[in-house]
């Protein structure tokens, strides 16, 4: 009898750990795919902007307990984050600080696609024209500069 128990409780263990499984995948399993002619620039970028909507929207636009709030919160626990942006907006800041010779080819290096210099440098971002940057040719004197530029430069392509 001792002999019959234990294995009914080996097979209700392998039983609940296969109905895991068999819950997770289905819950993996259920995606939405959206259609956009825009690529990425940089990883997960299209990805990262729907998250980051969806964030803003259930946090401003959503009432508490609804339908519509549990499924946007679902969507957005159960997707990761790549972040990319955050690095490339630090990136920009840092290299407009030093300010140093070698800045074009370090915004060449991020991604910027040099167009032309008169008293200004121009760059697309990813060499589309759609998103055209324009920095001084003389030194900013101050951190504030940079900071400027780097969240003008953020609301345009990032």
């Amino acid at each position: 009898m001792k002999k019959e128990i234990e294995e009914l409780k080996n097979q209700s263990v392998a039983y609940k750990a296969i109905q895991t499984i068999i819950n997770e995948r289905d819950l993996i399993s259920e995606c939405i795919s959206i259609k956009s002619r825009e690529k990425d620039f940089y990883n997960g970028e299209r990805k990262d902007i729907i998250i980051d909507a969806l964030k803003i929207y259930m946090r401003n636009n959503v009432h508490e307990d609804s339908r519509r709030k549990h499924i946007v919160k679902d969507i957005v626990d159960l997707n990761s984050y790549h972040g990319d942006a955050e690095n490339i907006k630090e990136n920009i800041l840092r290299i407009l600080i030093d300010n140093n010779s070698n800045r074009n080819n370090q915004l060449e290096a991020l991604g910027f696609r040099f167009v032309s210099q008169n008293s200004h440098i121009k760059f697309h971002w990813q060499g589309d024209p759609r998103y055209p940057i324009t920095l001084s040719t003389t030194p900013s004197d101050s951190r504030r500069g940079a900071e400027n530029a780097t969240s003008d430069i953020s609301n345009k392509i990032l």
